[in-house]
């Protein structure tokens, strides 16, 4: 069961990072000692180890008042990754942090060091991509640990990956100078607090004002919420009828078996449907609050490229592929936010085999000036993104806001 919530980290926090499971007194001598958050570890084998975060050291941490994030052991100084140890070692990441209780929506951290020197780069970016597509599917965001000898290049890291959010160890690495780190760690000699030997990390906005996701302790005692299973029945009861409405309960359908076969735990208010079987000039982003019992809808562009040669402001070709400028089909989990060219925007992951490169292909939300009734009026259509469902300036702060953190969204075609 899910402990805490998925919030995007506070910048200019400080934390720290330990390979060795805490108390509930120590996780308090922490807090008090004015740390704000602890990274710890997970085990890349199948079972975890005695060390390695279990849910009872997470909901000592969380009543302490600490938010936590995960990060997985790398192997032995001189491994060589590939993309089959990717798989495995990014399916049992995911499998420890849900079994510690983490909710979906937190940065998950590969430890990225120590690789062999005789590993081809080739190799280290599939051990890379093959970790990041097992962690999102499990619902959690990747993050990626950049240590000393990580066998790529700092433009590998950055234009190569999956990956957005960069961890700098505190051994000398290269900058990433187009990203940035959104968190950095400082080793110090002796660095002991509460008994226990730790690095320490602080938080801040990347290049693209990006910041990592914890979990973070409810503020809400949870004898005072009403059982989280009825919630989640009611929600279901309510989302069906709020999709039937609107003439989405196909992909609402998707949405929901989606989110019981591989986030069972998440109960998000908002979820998103985008109807691509409507022209774009009809409002087919449809948000759904599955406690207010309402639908708003929304103008909502498609990637350029999903037109083909037809210009009739109809989506009808799409594709997972970099540089198509094609909008991606499938279910996505909504993420983290950041300022970017267009304004706040929010990052996107995407869940399945036609949308899995979403977040390499920076596919997000974001208000656009072609996305507008004036635009309708003057042409008969929206204008078209790079592959962005792109919405009209005014509502994307509301739409963004309903559905950071965790929230899914489908975009479908011919009903599913």
């Amino acid at each position: 069961m899910a402990q805490g919530h998925a919030a995007t980290a506070a910048a200019g926090a400080v934390g720290f990072d330990c390979n060795t499971r805490l108390t509930a007194a120590k996780a308090q001598a922490f807090k008090a000692a004015g740390f704000k958050y602890a990274v710890r570890y997970v085990s890349r084998l199948a079972t975890n180890g005695t060390s390695d975060i279990n849910s009872a050291e997470l909901k000592a941490l969380l009543d302490a008042g600490l938010a936590v994030m995960p990060v997985q052991h790398v192997a032995a100084s001189g491994w060589k990754p590939d993309a089959a140890l990717g798989k495995s070692y990014g399916e049992n990441a995911a499998k420890h942090i849900a079994a510690a209780g983490f909710p979906t929506g937190t940065t998950a951290w590969l430890d990225l060091e120590e690789v062999s020197s005789s590993s081809a780069p080739d190799d280290v970016i599939a051990y890379c991509n093959a970790w990041s597509v097992a962690v999102s599917a499990a619902g959690y965001q990747p993050g990626i640990y950049v240590g000393v000898n990580p066998g790529l290049t700092p433009k590998q890291l950055y234009w190569k990956l999956k990956f957005k959010r960069y961890w700098k160890s505190g051994s000398n690495v290269p900058p990433i100078s187009e990203r940035g780190w959104c968190m950095v760690q400082t080793i110090l000699p002796h660095d002991v607090v509460a008994g226990i030997e730790i690095d320490r990390d602080v938080i801040h906005p990347d290049a693209f004002g990006d910041l990592p996701t914890w979990a973070a302790p409810d503020v809400v005692a949870a004898a005072l919420a009403p059982p989280a299973v009825t919630v989640a029945n009611d929600r279901v009861q309510t989302l069906r009828a709020l999709a039937a409405a609107a003439g989405v309960s196909g992909p609402m359908e998707r949405l929901l078996a989606y989110r019981s076969q591989h986030a069972p735990a998440a109960n998000p208010r908002y979820w998103a449907v985008v109807n691509f079987d409507l022209h774009s000039a009809k409002k087919r982003m449809f948000v759904f609050d599955a406690v207010g019992n309402t639908t708003k809808s929304y103008l909502c562009a498609h990637g350029k490229g999903s037109e083909g040669p037809t210009d009739d402001g109809m989506a009808d070709v799409f594709s997972n592929v970099d540089g198509s400028n094609c909008s991606a089909l499938g279910v996505y989990r909504c993420a983290e936010t950041y300022f970017g060219v267009h304004g706040r925007s929010l990052r996107l992951d995407g869940l399945e085999p036609t949308n899995s490169n979403a977040r390499h292909r920076a596919i997000v939300i974001h208000g656009a000036d072609y996305v507008s009734p004036q635009v309708i009026q003057s042409t008969g259509r929206i204008g078209r993104s790079l592959g962005c469902p792109a919405v009209e300036n005014g509502v994307a702060p509301a739409v963004i806001d309903a559905l950071e953190n965790g929230s899914f969204l489908i975009l479908s075609k011919n009903g599913t």
